[in-house]
């Protein structure tokens, strides 16, 4: 019952035998059975001809049938198939007759499917054939229907009748009755044709003969309540089959039963293009981000942009194609669809079944990747360089270091963005860094928390190597505190460490950090202001708008701020200002204070002016700076309650 919808063990295979034999006398045993196994084979559904290839019968004819059942008897869709009957029906009719055949009465076929009785069969139909569709639940009497049957045999212009059938709704005593009404006008109908053709021919002159009108009964069924008492035997004059679902369907079936997952989203049956911009929105869902507006913004961002981004989908696709291949699912997947009802009931049709199927597995490791990607932010640093890069003006001349290959410091001359993009694709491809063995068990909303909030960086990898420096902060604090050992390196008034002395272990620890591999064979030497720029912002995000309510305007501010903070705090050349390791000590040692004096900036607008035009004759020192600061909070406060006190007394009088 599964396989063949409608099937009777009482009555279906008896009924089969008994109009084969009725309709081919002549037939030899043989004959009779491959016909017989022909009509079977029509009503068949396409999940139940996948798992016949796992049973016990003979594989090579169960594949034989397979072949017919999906590329000979048009079961994809009711267009497709009444496209063929049609064709069939009209070369039939230009033949002699032969076994029986009257070509001039139409067709008549019974379609059990597992579409919605709400499916709009005229319009998939009228670019083909004109039709009178009907429903059986909308007339109240028998005398309605009648009326309407009628009609369409005698006055409608209409060549097809179809009339569609809720099987679970409708009661099986009413729709064999209908059946009956429609044949009884439909003889009437050819008896009539047959008289006006005699007539036609005793006369020997040509009249305008009735037209051929078929008809079609499509009983809609409810795959998961199994078979109903209101199907047909194959001796009711009609020819049966199984069409699943009436509508055209977003593939085609039979070019998703032999391939493996791996080459289907390869291939244009289902491109993986297809499937990520149909997933990318889940995916990114997994992924827990802070709860603030800033995150929806950011998740809307890398919903429309990841697509555009060739590199990104590239590397998706490519990691996902290893992902299939190591998967154990990745062959004889349909099967698994096909025997899971689970799995096959939750949709109207085997297609469908199968191509959420493929969506489910292959957001997988999509997902996983995402994740892996933002947790260093930087899938951000890709959208950014790549949209860059289209509109670079051309190649810049820099310095490389570090480069294992050679000893020497190399210039080269190459595009700015090229680089930083050729940059980015050797960490990602680098497993040390970017990997999902970690992610254990399946994806789902919300499962995958990220670490930081939203950082915008456009150095590649920024933060990763803020990370591997801040995995030293503390051996740096514990050599450091070592130094007090020594009485020599402490002055005896303050009690603290000489700051020649700091200075030193500072450069011998700046010199052993940039020999760290990922530092020393980074280009950030040639780009080291973009690493200031990332590392003020990590700053920002973690510590002074975290809440993400700080508008773009007041971002950029702040990022002035801190940046001119950091530079005279740091008061050596300007290469060691922007030294990632400098930046990072400066941090450490200093944190607090740094936060104090930017809180303190925001305050008082005015000392944005006064940093813009300063020379390098009055710049401030850094004690000054500091002095600077207060002084001027003060005297704002100060002026504004002068202000709103001078206010007050205009308003009121004194």
């Amino acid at each position: 019952e599964d396989l063949f919808i409608g099937f009777d063990k009482n009555e279906t295979l008896q009924s089969l035998v008994i109009d084969v034999k009725k309709s081919f006398p002549e037939a030899d045993e043989e004959e009779v059975l491959i016909k017989c196994k022909e009509k079977l084979i029509n009503i068949a559904s396409s999940d139940g001809m996948i798992r016949a290839e796992q049973s016990n019968l003979h594989l090579e004819e169960v594949r034989y049938w397979k072949n017919v059942y999906f590329n000979n008897q048009h079961h994809n869709n009711l267009i497709d198939h009444i496209q063929y009957r049609l064709k069939n029906f009209v070369h039939e009719e230009n033949t002699p007759i032969q076994e029986g055949i009257v070509n001039d009465e139409g067709l008549q076929i019974i379609i059990n499917t597992f579409s919605n009785i709400n499916t709009d069969v005229k319009t998939c139909l009228q670019n083909q054939i004109s039709c009178q569709v009907d429903k059986l639940s909308t007339f109240k009497t028998e005398s309605q229907f009648q009326n309407r049957i009628k009609y369409f045999w005698t006055e409608s212009q209409d060549e097809m009748l179809i009339l569609q059938c809720d099987v679970t709704t409708i009661n099986a005593g009413c729709i064999k009755l209908a059946k009956f009404l429609i044949e009884q006008f439909r003889n009437e109908y050819l008896q009539k044709k047959r008289r006006q053709l005699q007539l036609s021919s005793s006369k020997q002159k040509d009249m305008q003969q009735l037209p051929i009108k078929h008809v079609c009964i499509i009983l809609h069924i409810h795959r998961e309540l199994g078979s109903s008492s209101a199907s047909f035997d194959f001796m009711c004059g009609w020819d049966k089959i199984t069409i699943e679902t009436l509508l055209p369907q977003e593939r085609n079936l039979s070019t998703l039963l032999n391939e493996s997952l791996s080459d289907l989203i390869l291939s244009s049956t289902y491109p993986f293009e297809v499937i990520l911009k149909q997933e990318l929105l889940w995916c990114l869902l997994c992924i827990k981000y802070p709860s603030n507006i800033k995150s929806v913004e950011h998740i809307k961002m890398l919903n429309e942009k990841i697509c555009e981004n060739p590199i990104l989908v590239n590397f998706l696709k490519t990691r996902t194609l290893e992902w299939l291949i190591e998967n154990p699912n990745n062959m004889n997947w349909q099967y698994k669809i096909a025997s899971n009802k689970k799995l096959l009931y939750a949709y109207s049709s085997f297609v469908n079944a199968l191509l959420a199927h493929i969506r489910s597995i292959v957001r997988k490791p999509i997902a996983k990747w995402l994740y892996a990607l933002e947790k260093y932010a930087v899938i951000h640093t890709i959208i950014f360089l790549y949209n860059k890069s289209l509109t670079t003006k051309g190649p810049a001349e820099f310095m490389m270091e570090g480069v294992e290959d050679y000893d020497e410091t190399e210039k080269i001359i190459i595009d700015d963005d090229a680089y930083l993009l050729e940059f980015w694709n050797k960490m990602v491809d680098d497993k040390n860094i970017i990997s999902i063995e970690e992610l254990i068990g399946d994806p789902s909303p919300d499962s995958y928390k990220m670490p930081h909030g939203i950082y915008e960086l456009e150095f590649p990898f920024s933060y990763y190597i803020m990370k591997k420096i801040d995995d030293s902060r503390r051996v740096y604090e514990e050599e450091l505190s070592s130094l007090f050992n020594d009485a020599d390196n402490v002055d005896k008034t303050t009690g603290k460490l000489y700051s020649y002395k700091i200075e030193e272990y500072n450069k011998k620890f700046i010199k052993n950090i940039g020999e760290i591999p990922i530092i020393k064979n980074s280009p950030i030497v040639n780009y080291p202001e973009k690493y200031f720029k990332d590392f003020v912002n990590v700053i920002l995000s973690n510590e002074v708008s975290s809440s993400s309510e700080v508008g773009e305007k007041d971002r950029k501010s702040d990022e002035e701020l801190l940046k001119l903070i950091f530079e005279r705090r740091l008061s050596a050349s300007d290469n060691d200002i922007l030294n990632p390791v400098r930046l990072h000590l400066c941090w450490w040692e200093n944190s607090s204070s740094i936060l104090a004096e930017l809180t303190l900036a925001q305050i008082s607008p005015h000392v944005i002016k006064q940093f813009d035009t300063e020379t390098d004759e009055n710049k401030l020192l850094e004690i000054e700076f500091e002095k600077y600061l207060v002084e001027q909070v003060i005297r704002d406060l100060l002026n504004r309650i002068i202000y709103l006190k001078e206010e007050e007394k205009k308003r009121y009088g004194d």
